[in-house]
């Protein structure tokens, strides 16, 4: 097993010990999560993606696109700015809770996996932020 193999292993395994938990003591988990986090702005994801790669973060934002995938996680676009704007590329291990939706309001815990490009609709090739989340959370508002 290689190295990136391995790190994803144990990201799995915390997204999967972390679906174990609930009420406060899942609050407190990911209290302690979002306290050591990095503090990255999505300025500096756009300029130097690479250099953050590994790096532990929250976002909260919108659901822009959400699909369930076939190995059993869940893929998203996040919007993090103002009217959908800055999104991020998020696949997650284990699928947030039904209640989750495009346009809904969630925070999202995880590593950051450098840049992600894909083809919009329209044929263009997007380069975006992306991550692995090991918990994806919906906002009250």
């Amino acid at each position: 097993m290689s190295e990136g193999e391995r790190i994803i292993a144990g990201m799995r395994v915390e997204a999967i010990g972390l679906r174990g938990l609930d009420g406060s003591e899942l609050e407190s988990t990911l209290e302690q999560w979002s306290n050591s986090a990095a503090d990255v702005s999505y300025g500096m994801l756009e300029r130097s993606p690479d250099s953050h790669v590994g790096d532990r973060v929250v976002f909260s934002g919108r659901v822009l696109e959400i699909h369930d995938l076939p190995d059993g996680g869940t893929f998203l676009r996040l919007g993090t700015g103002s009217y959908g704007s800055d999104p991020v590329w998020v696949e997650a291990f284990v699928p947030p809770d039904e209640s989750v939706v495009a346009n809904s309001r969630v925070r999202v815990y995880g590593y950051l996996t450098g840049p992600h490009t894909y083809t919009s609709e329209a044929g263009w090739n997007i380069t975006i932020p992306s991550m692995l989340a090991v918990a994806v959370v919906p906002r009250r508002r």
